[in-house]
């Protein structure tokens, strides 16, 4: 068994993501044996969640994307946003690891932006199916 996620756009592809056999295995069996591993990993990934399923957070990060670096005042100005609420947004996306902070300006780290694109694409597939227009089979390897 092979784990491969790929997203399209057209002819071009936008994420292609696999994990081998063996590295599938690897991860099962960890995730199974190593209930402390386990525990750890599923705290960090609620905690991710958590900052993705927030309707302010993602517009912050869809603003990170589109401008790429963004200063505190940047968010509070152009999203009308709460300093509290900006500043406490911004704590946990960071301490997720979906934002990092350089010389006082904050951008989306690699996870951040593929967290964000992934998720992004799959409820707009998951949106366009649901009004009917199909997707494209992949012929799978």
């Amino acid at each position: 068994m092979k784990l491969r996620i790929i997203i399209m756009k057209d002819d071009e592809k936008l994420i292609d993501f696999s994990l081998p056999q063996e590295e599938l295995r690897d991860i099962m069996t960890r995730l199974l044996g190593d209930v402390d591993q386990t525990l750890n990993e599923v705290r960090e990934f609620t905690e991710v969640h958590k900052a993705l399923s927030n309707a302010k957070r993602l517009l912050m990060m869809l603003e990170m994307l589109r401008r790429k670096r963004m200063r505190f005042q940047d968010f509070v100005s152009s999203l009308s946003m709460n300093p509290r609420i900006v500043s406490f947004n911004l704590k946990l996306m960071t301490r997720c690891g979906l934002v990092d902070k350089r010389n006082g300006a904050y951008q989306l780290s690699p996870k951040g932006e593929r967290l964000l694109l992934t998720s992004l694409l799959i409820m707009e597939g998951l949106m366009r199916r649901e009004r009917g227009r199909g997707w494209r089979r992949v012929p799978i390897e």
